[in-house]
């Protein structure tokens, strides 16, 4: 805090100021403080709108010194967080300043679409600024104004963490009920291709999770079809511990392939009161009864005589997907939510390669050790578009970066990175890039068969082993 003289000369002696109020968010699940980004290069960049995703280092703008003295205006660069952030504030850890140069930042849920200002346009210094708290997995740095400048310190954020470490729910949720019976497979939205043409609004089709969740996303999957989108339809997910009293957690949308944030991972109860320190018991000072909320109460002990705020961990073991609007539409993928829960494992930024060769296509074969690219240097050159690699993993491994060990850049050269748990149905989990020696962003799908593509280019540099930013 800063206490900021505004008029007046000389006066009386001051006691001691006294605040009065109360914590925006409870310890436990939120506590606003400076978020933790990567000091050591695990930073997992999505690619900038330069013509050079390293110039400058603009690339890495949250863990290493940067500038972007040749981007005009509306140039920008996006970073993958490595879990769902609840932004409030902003700065440079050092550096001069400009007051020409300008910058914003944007944040989503999605890697490629949703982005929306949580930090408005300012000449960035060595103090924080104020965001509006948006949560977001990825942010994205624009410049708005102004030519060269300083070079600046790497940029830390503040605010906090919607779980403790967010990953994909797995898979295994069972059926419950369905106002619509198995018609179009609405009864089984989280284990199959669904639709509900016919349905009208209120449609609801329930499915019981495998563990308690904190759900933060929700999306359709990948696949076919999963690029058609209905505009007309609308849908809402709700949430619930018993499969009764069901809120909403994720609100009214047009169901897409890109996750989109979910809000029902908190609850304020504004109207409790904390009447006993000895046994913790509260009592309701409204029409609030605590047996509404059927998730635990997190709080902090003190002495008060005024309502407290408390936040809810809003857990849930069911979920009910709810018609909003809208008649026939496409066919939709198996909808995928994102959280954490309990049984969630943290990421600790491991490295991992580890591997041994599966296959190559194209007739390749050893060539330039393109068979083993996990385990030595590897190039090729001669590899048209398309020529894939596979290689079986020593164990399934949740892999949310990738970069490699060292080698030149070549930004003709293209790469993507596809995963599978059966060596059959692969699906992307590293999307196209130039590879360089920095992390670069995965989806987080844990899989134990990994197939590399070239997707563009001729000739280029030799590249060293590639490494994985891991969860076991």
């Amino acid at each position: 805090m800063r206490l900021v003289k505004v008029a007046g000369g000389g006066g009386p002696w001051n006691g001691p100021v006294e605040l009065k109020g109360c914590a925006d968010e409870s310890a436990g699940q939120c506590v606003v403080g400076a978020l933790e980004t990567d000091n050591t290069g695990y930073t997992a960049s999505l690619g900038t709108s330069h013509s050079s995703d390293a110039y400058q280092q603009w690339n890495q703008f949250l863990s290493a010194t940067w500038a972007c003295d040749a981007c005009g205006p509306g140039t920008h660069s996006t970073i993958a967080l490595d879990n769902a952030q609840k932004i409030t504030g902003w700065k440079r850890s050092s550096g001069g300043f400009s007051s020409a140069q300008k910058w914003h930042l944007e944040t989503s849920m999605s890697a490629n679409s949703g982005f929306k200002t949580v930090c408005p346009s300012t000449s960035l210094t060595n103090e924080f600024q104020p965001c509006a708290g948006l949560y977001g997995r990825f942010v994205r740095l624009v410049k708005d104004a102004g030519g060269g400048g300083p070079w600046n310190g790497k940029i830390q954020l503040e605010g906090c963490s919607s779980c403790q470490a967010s990953s994909p729910l797995p898979r295994g949720a069972t059926k419950v009920a369905s106002s619509e019976g198995n018609y179009q497979q609405f009864d089984n939205f989280m284990g199959a291709t669904w639709a509900c043409d016919r349905c009208a609004a209120g449609a609801a089709s329930v499915q019981k999770l495998p563990e308690t969740r904190t759900v933060t996303g929700w999306k359709r999957d990948g696949g076919a079809g999963a690029s058609s989108v209905s505009n007309a339809q609308k849908w809402r997910l709700e949430g619930s511990l018993t499969n009764g009293n069901f809120k909403t957690i994720c609100a009214s949308t047009s169901l897409t392939q890109e996750s989109q944030a979910c809000d029902g991972s908190q609850v304020r109860v504004r109207s409790l009161a904390l009447t006993s320190l000895a046994t913790s018991t509260f009592s309701s000072t409204s029409t609030y009864s605590l047996t509404q909320f059927t998730h635990s109460l997190t709080y902090t002990p003190q002495l008060v005589s005024t309502p407290l705020l408390v936040f809810a961990n809003h857990q849930v073991n069911y979920v009910r997907l709810v018609k909003e609007a809208g008649g026939g539409g496409p066919w939709n993928q198996m909808i995928k939510l994102d959280g954490c829960s309990p049984s969630t494992k943290a990421c600790s930024n491991a490295e991992y390669s580890s591997g041994s060769t599966v296959s190559t296509t194209n007739g390749i074969g050893t060539y330039q050790q393109w068979n083993n690219f996990l385990g030595t240097t590897w190039a090729c050159d001669k590899c048209s578009s398309g020529t894939a690699s596979v290689m079986k993993l020593a164990a399934p491994q949740a892999i949310k970066g990738w970069k490699r060990l060292s080698g030149g850049i070549s930004d003709a050269q293209k790469w993507r990175l596809e995963g599978s748990m059966t060596d059959g149905n692969y699906k992307e989990i590293c999307p196209t890039a130039v590879l360089n020696n920095a992390f670069q962003f995965c989806d987080g799908t844990t899989v134990r068969y990994v197939r590399l593509i070239k997707v563009a280019g001729g000739g280029g540099p030799w590249n060293g082993a590639i490494r994985f930013k891991t969860c076991a």
